[in-house]
């Protein structure tokens, strides 16, 4: 049970599940036990939008020097949660991150760049190193 109701956003905010959950779900979406061949292949049919980076339907594609990653994230003010995988599904990690303390809003409404989002960064990076350790040595 959570304390706000983001039904104002339609779907934004309309699941509450756990890492764990989150994992689970990657796991069986990208193993294939979720949704046929077809649409799996129309979901992860990605366009580029920036260096590194590419796009799906509810997915994007996100290229590191570790690997290559399947991703998606939700913010709303205050939160995020983060979720990458291996394209297979056999590898990945959720960082659900609290950002009421530091995140502003700017003029245009969009939340400022603070130190924090570096460290966001760089731990991401580390989880997927460590995502393509594991992955490799199977």
């Amino acid at each position: 049970m959570t304390a706000y109701d983001l039904s104002f956003l339609y779907t934004a905010g309309a699941l509450v599940s756990t890492p764990g959950d989150l994992n689970r779900f990657m796991a069986a979406l990208l193993g294939g036990r979720l949704l046929s061949p077809e649409a799996l292949g129309q979901m992860t049919t990605m366009l580029p939008v920036g260096e590194g980076v590419e796009v799906g339907l509810g997915l994007q594609r996100t290229i590191l020097e570790t690997g290559t990653y399947l991703a998606s994230e939700g913010t709303f003010f205050g939160s995020q949660t983060v979720v990458m995988a291996t394209p297979d599904g056999t590898g990945s990690w959720v960082m659900g991150l609290n950002t009421t303390k530091y995140q502003e809003l700017g003029p245009d409404g969009w939340p400022l760049p603070h130190p924090a989002d570096a460290a966001v960064t760089a731990l991401g990076r580390h989880l997927s190193g460590k995502i393509a350790t594991n992955y490799l040595a199977r």
